[in-house]
């Protein structure tokens, strides 16, 4: 048998749980299924073009469910983190993940123009405050 930690995020989600996120968050939870490819915990469900995942926060081993939306067919998408017992949205995990994306899109954004690049549109965009 599996221990707690075993599972990726530290927690098994279950289908009941998500289920209940699922009617909390988007009235319905027709359709929810276990998502191809991914181990146990990790549900997926679609409402007409939006692709709405529910699984554990790998990323900063919260402890908390994260959910993203995204519209089939582009880019970007919409995440939230919620306590795993209340359903309640958990808003530090939020600002961590926020955060953490900045600093990778500041990191790529120097990678890609060059240090000296940066600084100039940085000193400029400084200029007019």
């Amino acid at each position: 048998m599996s221990k707690p930690y075993d599972y990726p995020g530290g927690f098994l989600l279950t289908k009941k749980k998500a289920e209940a996120l699922a009617i909390q968050e988007f009235g319905t939870a027709r359709g929810l299924e276990q998502e191809v490819g991914m181990g146990k915990g990790f549900f997926l469900m679609r409402i007409g073009k939006l692709v709405v995942r529910f699984k554990p926060d790998v990323i900063f081993n919260s402890g908390r469910i994260r959910v993203d939306v995204e519209m089939w067919n582009t880019s970007g998408f919409l995440c939230k983190f919620y306590d795993r017992e209340t359903l309640e949205e958990d808003f530090d995990v939020l600002q961590r993940y926020l955060g953490q994306r900045e600093r990778e899109l500041l990191k790529d954004w120097v990678d890609t123009s060059s240090a000296e690049y940066c600084h100039r549109e940085i000193d400029i965009l400084n200029e007019g405050r």
